[in-house]
């Protein structure tokens, strides 16, 4: 799947109760790989799931089959994984190198933070 034309999508699920629940959530979604899901991680103790899609309207295919298999699942955000030009290098006049970066969308759970 090219980056420059997917899109990150992040879950909520509801119900999983253990490793199983995100085994068959994982194994039940594996067959949308065809149709342009990839990079599914489903995390138990945020009770959530993100992905890559090839098409925003994916979305909504992948949180009606992980309810098709019982667990309660929202779609929290779709955002385009976009290439971007960052860094551009002149040599001489006559070559000219430059770097892409990739967006990457970053899931965090900050556990014991306190505030004073």
């Amino acid at each position: 799947m090219d980056d420059a034309t997917s899109y990150a999508v992040q879950l909520s699920i509801g119900g999983m109760t253990c490793a199983a629940c995100v085994g068959s959530i994982t194994d039940g979604v594996a067959n949308l790989a065809l149709q342009g899901v990839s990079n599914l991680s489903v995390n138990l103790l945020s009770k959530s799931a993100t992905a890559h899609l090839a098409d925003p309207a994916l979305a909504s295919i992948l949180a009606s089959a992980v309810e098709d298999m019982g667990f309660e699942c929202r779609v929290l955000d779709v955002v385009p994984l976009s290439k971007g030009l960052v860094e551009t290098t002149k040599g001489d006049a006559s070559s000219e190198t430059t770097k892409e970066a990739s967006s990457r969308l970053i899931a965090l759970q900050l556990v014991g933070l306190s505030t004073v």
